[in-house]
């Protein structure tokens, strides 16, 4: 016997079967259902929004933490780096220049950059210069100072000292690195060396030649 519309509407609404729409006959769809899964992604959206940005802010504490150890550290490493090789070139360039007076070779050159020396000789004067050359720094300020502690003919002393800025490059460790290097030699005298005398350049400010005497 066909069944009717209505009774196929009936069924459909007992056992709570859809229709082809895809909703149960008579409980049409809510806007709260329709926006669930909208909801649910903004929510989990917006969490791992929130866990983003609390890791970049951590990440920026660090950072902020870290960065002026780093920065304190490669200024230190690099000024006691240039402290260092200043010091290395002063001793070995005086040692080389006393090296060379001790038996009268001053080269031929007395035309460098000597401060308040006015009273140095020719041969002197040369001495100073061969010195500056062999230390190889900045020849303005490097300062030079040379002395007979006795007699100027062989068995006796030649004494060179110089003295240059000592100086934080960075600033960071002025209050460290202030004042001046110092470097002093002296060595037995091989040749009579009585063209030469006594004769010191301007010590560096705040600074003088007492501890080369």
């Amino acid at each position: 016997m066909p069944i009717s519309k209505q009774q196929t509407d009936g069924l459909a609404e007992s056992t709570g079967e859809q229709h082809p729409g895809g909703c149960a006959h008579g409980v049409p769809p809510t806007d709260a259902s329709k926006g669930n899964g909208a909801v649910l992604r903004f929510l989990y959206g917006r969490a791992g929004l929130h866990a983003l940005r609390g890791e970049s802010g951590a990440s920026a504490v660090e950072m902020a933490l870290v960065l002026p150890a780093l920065i304190l550290l490669l200024a230190g490493i690099m000024d006691f780096g240039l402290v260092f090789n200043d010091l290395m070139a002063l001793r070995q360039g005086v040692g080389a220049g006393v090296r060379q007076g001790v038996v009268a070779q001053s080269g031929t050159s007395g035309s460098c950059a000597i401060t308040g020396a006015a009273i140095a000789n020719t041969e002197t004067r040369r001495l100073m210069c061969l010195t500056k050359g062999l230390i190889g720094l900045d020849e303005t300020n490097t300062r030079t100072m040379i002395s007979f502690p006795g007699v100027k003919t062989k068995g006796g002393s030649l004494v060179i000292c110089a003295q240059t800025p000592l100086e934080s490059k960075t600033t960071i460790f002025d209050p460290l690195l202030s004042g001046a290097l110092k470097a002093k030699v002296h060595m037995r005298i091989e040749q009579d060396l009585s063209a030469y005398g006594t004769a010191s350049e301007t010590a560096l400010s705040g600074s003088d030649w007492t501890w080369c005497t």
